[in-house]
């Protein structure tokens, strides 16, 4: 989710005759995370994780036609600063990340959702930020509203990553099973029950896979990859308890506390491929095993301008940030609505 604050962020919108009651709004949103010390599994150190991020969308121009679909036009931006504790490391290593992009989206209520997107950007640490690697992506996404308590979504995400391109599969379903409860489960694994108390409050518990990969500088550590740089791939399986709040009209704040399962560090020489769905066994690379142990996660967003349901048809803003496929904010797509 990443940080890129605009003074000029506001609600743009271009009404259309046939477009009644339809405004495009842009978005602005702080988060943290937050992983305390843990020890390695087969030998000696530990890791700890902290990361801070804004995410912006501004819609810039959205028409309609004569079937009451919506198209729309929009940037989302997002900078991220990330700060791994890494015993094995001699230096400090602070990440930052950038990504701009821009997206088309199609839009008809009760029917269906099409989210096209384009974007760049990189995840360089202090020494390799110079000279950053950065990374080409595109998605699609398509959502069909079958009824008021079924949706269905599949979609495909292609990125260039070091030199290769990777494509993951995005499948999903949001069950609605009574004014209360509902179940989303997508692929990649992301899976969750929530309680919604009010249209201002709810309750969620969620299981899912998140994948994060950063580049960092290797000379000087004690590292056996004989590289100048390599690729930081951070693996885990969040376990947890979360709830959403609205504290004022445009204001939403998040928290989510739990336990992360399977946690791995992958070093890899940058020139190596990327293992983005852990299905086969890393070529060239370095493993370390973390233990188990507790994470926390907050957000606070801001929505400018009306927020009522019947005039917010900013679907574009919903994607607020994808590093690349290995990313779990891509995962976080399938959950916004």
């Amino acid at each position: 989710m990443l940080l890129l604050i605009a003074s000029s962020l506001a609600s743009l919108a271009f009404p259309n005759d046939t477009l009644p009651k339809s405004k495009q709004v842009a978005q602005l949103q702080l988060a943290f995370r937050y992983e305390p010390t843990s020890e390695y599994k087969d030998t000696l150190g530990s890791f700890s994780f902290f990361q801070t991020r804004v995410d912006g969308a501004i819609p810039l121009y959205s028409f309609g036609d004569k079937h009451h679909i919506t198209h729309s036009f929009g940037l989302n931006f997002g900078l991220r600063y990330t700060a791994p504790e890494v015993t094995l490391f001699q230096r400090q290593h602070d990440v930052y990340t950038v990504n701009p992009g821009l997206n088309y989206t199609v839009y008809q209520p009760n029917h269906f959702l099409l989210i096209n997107t384009i974007g760049t950007g990189f995840a360089d640490d202090n020494y390799t930020i110079d000279n950053p690697n950065v990374r080409l992506l595109v998605s699609t996404l398509y959502e069909n509203f079958t009824n008021d308590k079924f949706k269905w979504r599949l979609g495909m995400v292609m990125a260039r990553v070091s030199k290769k391109y990777y494509a993951v599969p995005m499948l999903g379903a949001n069950v609605k099973l009574n004014p209360q409860w509902r179940v989303f489960v997508g692929y990649p694994l992301n899976t969750r029950l929530t309680y919604k108390f009010s249209d201002q409050f709810q309750t969620y518990f969620s299981v899912r896979r998140r994948t994060e990969t950063y580049r960092l500088a290797a000379y000087n550590e004690n590292l056996p990859n004989a590289t100048a740089s390599v690729l930081l791939t951070k693996v885990d399986y969040p376990i947890g308890m979360g709830i959403k709040k609205t504290i004022a009209t445009n204001f939403t704040f998040s928290i989510e506390m739990g336990l992360l399962g399977r946690r791995q560090l992958d070093f890899l020489d940058r020139n190596e491929s990327i293992n983005l769905l852990a299905k086969e066994k890393l070529k060239n690379s370095y493993r370390l095993l973390v233990e188990r142990g507790p994470y926390i996660e907050t957000s606070l967003r801001y929505q400018f301008g009306n927020t009522k349901k019947e005039v917010n048809t900013n679907h574009g803003a919903r994607i607020l940030q994808i590093l690349d496929p290995n990313d779990a904010d891509l995962e976080d797509i399938l959950e916004q609505h």
